[in-house]
């Protein structure tokens, strides 16, 4: 399942030097998804497993992690089985995912991850048009982040932001979704040529950036909401 990998990581795994994995194949289709390359699933060759697992032997005394990324690694049946892989050499654990598979976090949870980034796309009401569907992911999603609030995980939520897609009343609403105490990172929108659409969305800029959390800090202190 590994699709290709990147040998040193100083900001994927926070706090940690990681080596980062990445999957193929996507349920979404986001139009400002910047690995667009990696939506659709391509069968994963042996030599870049073989080459992954020889890297990490070799490293394991320096690196501190492993970040699972895509595409949606939950889509593929090995996951338990390569988190576990990676338990026993000693490596913490770290899954990006999107949430629509729950079943599959609480196998790779109990196979041993240390760390889960969740995305939150949008509120619920704008989910599917967010993500570039026609039927909303929304119920599989609340699933997810109620398995990451009983689970013995430690996790954070994220969010992508843009213009076109996060007015101020949809982060306001989207405020609603996280609970005292969690931590929600939002990170700027950046263009990148691998996106599924070359359409040029809106970033914010770096005071707007500062605006919106602070805003939104305000309307909870309970709640950690950090910049990335």
């Amino acid at each position: 399942m590994i699709h290709d990998f990147i040998k040193t990581s100083f900001v994927d795994y926070p706090k940690l030097i990681s080596t980062v994995i990445f999957t193929s194949g996507c349920n979404f289709r986001c139009p400002f998804c910047h690995n667009g390359s990696l939506v659709n699933f391509k069968t994963g060759e042996l030599s870049v497993t073989n080459r992954f697992f020889e890297h990490v032997e070799k490293r394991k005394k320096v690196l501190d992690g492993v970040v699972i990324t895509g595409g949606e690694p939950t889509l593929h049946s090995g996951l338990p089985d390569l988190v576990g892989s990676l338990k026993n050499l000693g490596l913490k654990v770290k899954l990006d995912t999107n949430g629509t598979n729950p079943d599959m976090l609480s196998q790779a949870i109990d196979a041993g991850i240390d760390y889960v980034a969740m995305d939150l796309k949008n509120d619920f009401e704008s989910y599917a048009h967010t993500i570039g569907l026609d039927v909303s992911p929304v119920e599989n999603i609340r699933r997810s982040m109620h398995l990451l609030r009983t689970a013995s995980v430690e996790y954070e939520f994220r969010t992508t932001i843009m213009k076109e897609f996060h007015s101020g009343q949809v982060l306001d609403r989207m405020m609603e979704m996280i609970e005292p105490g969690e931590l929600w990172v939002i990170q700027n929108y950046r263009y990148s040529d691998e996106q599924l659409k070359s359409t040029m969305f809106t970033s914010f800029s770096p005071l707007e950036l500062m605006e919106i959390r602070d805003r939104l800090r305000a309307k909870s202190i309970d709640t950690r909401i950090e910049l990335r």
